[in-house]
């Protein structure tokens, strides 16, 4: 398991807004307002997350939690990429100490590192993804933000956003255990016939579009293509992520939904466009 797919779980979030009340949390758009209730922290107090409940708070960090949960799938594996060794992970400041525990806390990024911004008083305030970097600009993806250009602290919805590598307000970075992961999944390095996997994962930035053919491509929820979860009609296109081996993750629409993303793997590699 790597960034790209912590990344996309991000990605398909953007355009989320809090909600008014503890309804509604589901939807994109819905039952708007700016009381701090979100699916979110929902769903990882359902998963015990944390030292108490988080609906109704400040969630740009919650918002980063849940990514890592999603594609993680529990709340063990999620900790142990993010370092998160307590209790008190909802908060910025907090989730920036566990990362310095472990000497995982620089001030360079790199693409699936967790940002974290002070606010004018030098205090640690928020915090997101960071889902590409160049050599004078970082790129995130951030909760409780807006569109508007700066640090947004609580700003209601998830954003994609950019900011000057040399930017004051950039407090630094942790750097999750993605190699942790990945050598627990493939067991130290081998693969199930013994001769370890000679496969290269290849991040696309930016995203490249993805065009289908003329007939349906089944989307499949792992890279080995082995468990269909989906599929692209004919002639869709959507988004091109990056390639492992013989295996594409895209980004596309659910049918029928304005607001709804899935990502999965598919092999027809006559899709991806420059």
């Amino acid at each position: 398991m790597s960034a790209d797919k912590v990344i996309a779980m991000a990605k398909s979030q953007v355009g989320y807004l809090e909600k008014a009340s503890n309804s509604n949390l589901d939807s994109m758009t819905g039952n708007a307002g700016y009381n701090n209730f979100t699916k979110f922290a929902r769903d990882l107090a359902a998963a015990g997350y944390y030292n108490g409940n988080k609906n109704g708070y400040a969630w740009c960090d919650v918002f980063v939690d849940w990514c890592f949960w999603k594609v993680y799938g529990s709340k063990a594996a999620a900790e142990a990429v993010q370092c998160q060794t307590g209790t008190l992970g909802a908060g910025c400041e907090y989730s920036m100490g566990y990362y310095k525990a472990q000497g995982r806390f620089s001030t360079t990024p790199q693409v699936g590192d967790q940002i974290f911004f002070r606010d004018a008083s030098g205090d640690i305030c928020h915090t997101g993804l960071v889902y590409a970097v160049t050599s004078t600009t970082v790129y995130t993806i951030e909760g409780n933000t807006s569109s508007a250009s700066g640090v947004v602290a609580n700003g209601g919805g998830v954003a994609m956003k950019s900011y000057s590598r040399s930017y004051n307000r950039i407090a630094g970075y942790g750097h999750p255990k993605y190699e942790a992961a990945q050598a627990a999944n493939t067991g130290s390095g081998s693969s199930s016939s013994g001769t370890g996997s000679t496969k290269e994962l290849k991040h696309y930035y930016p995203f490249r579009k993805y065009q289908n053919g003329s007939t349906k491509e089944t989307v499949y929820e792992d890279s080995d293509l082995a468990t269909p979860y989906g599929e692209l009609n004919p002639w869709e296109s959507c988004y091109c992520m990056g390639r492992y081996g013989n295996a594409y993750a895209v980004l596309y629409q659910v049918d029928g939904y304005a607001d709804r993303w899935k990502m999965g793997y598919v092999g027809y590699d006559g899709g991806v466009k420059d």
